[in-house]
């Protein structure tokens, strides 16, 4: 099952689109800041694009875990901390900058069982060059040239780990 999370009024033929409210082409009307309507480990794929930021980054998070297969992948596009999209009223979440995703890998919590598959930064078309320059050296550009170049936005690929065994 492949899944578009926060769809709105774009749904995608072949996916299960889900968006808080019943626009034309919505499958599944749930609100992603409570438990998902999934069965456990019954998704292969998650979309939500310039969604999670108006959501509780952990619970969705842990939500995808419990959703996804081992091996599923979380595809992502957030706003970069930098851009003026970021600082929407509606936006629980500011932004996110590269290292947002870093730490995933590391499990301190129980939510951190992914694999950073992709992590890109991305700028809108007119600077779209900039992508490859500032992507492999995105330390530098996150601290000398943020601010003054700032990126539109994070692409974000995650891919379910297996279950940490005791």
């Amino acid at each position: 099952m492949i899944v578009n999370l926060g769809c709105g009024k774009k749904p995608v033929k072949g996916m299960v689109n889900v968006d808080l409210y019943p626009f034309d082409g919505v499958d599944l009307v749930m609100d992603l800041d409570k438990k998902w309507d999934f069965e456990s480990k019954s998704v292969d794929e998650i979309y939500a694009f310039h969604l999670v930021e108006h959501l509780d980054y952990v619970h969705f998070l842990e939500e995808c875990l419990r959703a996804l297969r081992v091996g599923g992948k979380v595809f992502l596009k957030v706003p970069y901390y930098t851009s003026n999209r970021s600082h929407i009223g509606e936006h629980k979440t500011a932004g996110f900058s590269w290292i947002a995703f870093d730490n995933i890998e590391k499990r301190w919590q129980e939510w951190q069982r992914f694999k950073v598959l992709k992590n890109r930064i991305c700028f809108g078309k007119k600077l779209g060059f900039l992508n490859l320059i500032f992507n492999k050296t995105p330390a530098f550009y996150d601290r000398f040239l943020a601010h003054l170049i700032p990126a539109v936005e994070l692409e974000v690929v995650l891919e379910k780990m297996e279950e940490k065994t005791q």
